[in-house]
C-alpha cells in the first residue's frame, strides 16, 4: 500500500489501524513505514490523541462511602443534545441511588433540558428516601439555579467535603 498516494485513503487506513481492523499485511507494512516517516507518524499520533479525547467519558460516577458522586471530567454544557447531557442521562438513568452529590464545578452552561434532568434525578433520589446535593456550580449556572428557584431545593454546598457531611446527616 502506498501511504502517500491519497491523503483521505491514508486517514481512513489510520482509523482502521487504530481500531485494530486493518488487514494484517497492511498493518505490518504501515508499522514499518510510519517509524521512518515523520508525516505518517505525526498523523498517527494526532489521530490517536483525537480518538482518545472524543471517546473519554465526560461524566464520572464514583462511590464515596454511601454516597454517589457524579462529576464532569472536563468543562461541560448540560444542554439538550450535548454529549455531556446524554452521558449524564445514561449515568443516572434508572439508578436507585439514595445519597447523591452532583459536582457542577466544570459545568459552564445549563438549559431547561439540563435543569429538567437534574430535577428528574433529584426527584428519583427523594422518592428513594434519599438526599441530594450540588457542589460549586459556576457563577452562570448558579445564576440560573437562583433565577428558577432551584437553588433552594438542590442543597448547594461550597465543596465536596461539606456536601458529603450534609448527605451523611440524618
Amino acid at each position: 500500500m502506498q501511504f502517500h498516494d491519497d491523503t483521505l485513503d491514508r486517514e481512513e487506513f489510520i482509523v482502521k489501524y487504530l481500531a485494530g481492523k486493518a488487514p494484517a499485511a497492511s498493518a505490518d507494512a504501515f508499522e514499518s513505514h510510519y517509524l521512518d516517516c515523520p508525516e505518517c507518524f505525526t498523523e498517527l499520533c494526532a489521530s490517536s490523541l483525537l480518538r482518545d479525547a472524543l471517546t473519554a467519558p465526560i461524566v464520572e460516577r464514583r462511590q464515596v462511602g454511601d454516597a454517589v458522586v457524579v462529576d464532569f471530567a472536563a468543562p461541560s454544557r448540560l444542554v439538550a443534545g450535548s454529549r455531556e447531557y446524554e452521558e449524564f442521562l445514561s449515568s443516572v438513568g434508572a439508578s436507585s441511588d439514595t445519597r447523591v452529590l452532583i459536582d457542577l464545578t466544570r459545568v459552564t452552561r445549563v438549559d431547561s433540558a439540563g435543569l429538567g434532568l437534574l430535577m428528574r434525578y433529584y426527584s428519583r433520589v427523594l422518592s428513594n428516601n434519599g438526599k441530594f446535593s450540588v457542589v460549586k456550580p459556576s457563577k452562570d449556572v448558579e445564576a440560573v439555579l437562583e433565577a428558577t428557584g432551584l437553588a433552594r431545593l438542590l442543597n448547594i454546598s461550597r465543596d465536596e467535603v461539606e456536601a458529603l457531611q450534609r448527605l451523611a446527616q440524618n
